[in-house]
């Protein structure tokens, strides 16, 4: 796996206590997001989880798209890849529809 797994397409809000180490899920695959559960190993992914310690204590919102340019923390990547998601949705809608108004079609012309 060379890309991390899209755990959401939204951050998450925790509460983050100064100093402490935390394990961020770089993969995607925990169950325990936004932290790792080392899933990435069994997975085989090749990737490790990013340790870091917050400067300050509080709430903090931390990436869960996994395509944050500042990790662990938020950047605001993940409204992109929601477009682009809505985007695709509805060209399979809209391919899904011409796709059955094809065979009603061909199944009217059928019975002429």
């Amino acid at each position: 796996m060379s890309y991390p797994a899209v755990a959401d397409l939204k951050p998450v809000g925790v509460e983050l206590e100064a100093g402490k180490e935390y394990y961020f899920c770089t993969c995607g695959l925990s169950k325990n997001q936004p932290f790792c559960d080392g899933a990435h190993r069994k997975e085989n992914t090749g990737m490790k989880p990013l340790k870091f310690a917050p400067e300050q204590s509080g709430e903090a919102w931390l990436c869960m798209c996994k395509q944050t340019k500042t990790p662990p923390y938020c950047d605001g990547s993940h409204t992109e890849l929601r477009k682009a998601k809505e985007r695709r949705d509805k060209i399979v809608k809209y391919a899904g529809l011409a796709a059955i108004t094809a065979v009603l079609a061909a199944i009217f012309l059928k019975k002429k």
